[in-house]
């Protein structure tokens, strides 16, 4: 009998030795799994912001060839009103980037381009087919941050991520 209750206690060691550790290697399965599942989410929100620098470096490229612009328009013909004007914004937005600030200076600067099409000058044709140019290829960027910041935050919704965006408190992508 005493035999029986030693293997019985022998037995019992050994298994509650073996659940710790199905247990132990459960708990590690699902901690390599969340921080998988993190590293998704933060390769997609690194998208996100390399596409926003990209943007941003567009508009900057814009913004510098501007000068270029308004310049050759000054040598061409005599400044207009929307030629101050646009000299005045470019100035003011130089101190203080928001893209709705951004989305007016580009009606504005559109707008200037359009009224402009009877100028003949070489280096003014030239420069507003580089801001044309710098234009569309922003537009373009837009695009494809729009559509990284869509894939992200649809990701960050969807089942496994939402509870890995709430645990780690990934940011909503505007």
């Amino acid at each position: 009998m005493n035999l029986a209750l030693h293997h019985y206690h022998l037995y019992y060691k050994f298994m509650s030795s073996n659940i710790f550790l199905i247990i132990l290697t459960v708990v590690a399965i699902l901690f390599i799994w969340l921080l998988w599942l993190r590293n998704n989410l933060i390769l997609v929100l690194r998208k996100v912001e390399e596409n926003r620098q990209i943007l941003q470096h567009e508009l900057d490229r814009r913004k510098d060839m501007v000068p270029f612009l308004l310049e050759s328009y000054r040598l061409s013909d005599s400044p207009s009103d929307l030629w101050n004007k646009v000299l005045q914004e470019r100035q003011y937005f130089h101190k203080e980037t928001t893209m709705e600030k951004e989305l007016e200076f580009e009606k504005l600067l559109q707008t200037f381009i359009n009224e402009s099409e009877n100028i003949k000058n070489l280096s003014f044709m030239e420069s507003k087919k580089d801001i044309s140019d710098s234009t569309k290829l922003i537009e373009n960027e837009k695009t494809k941050l729009h559509a990284a910041q869509e894939a992200y935050n649809e990701k960050r919704k969807s089942f496994p991520y939402s509870w890995v965006s709430g645990i780690f408190g990934f940011p909503h992508s505007s």
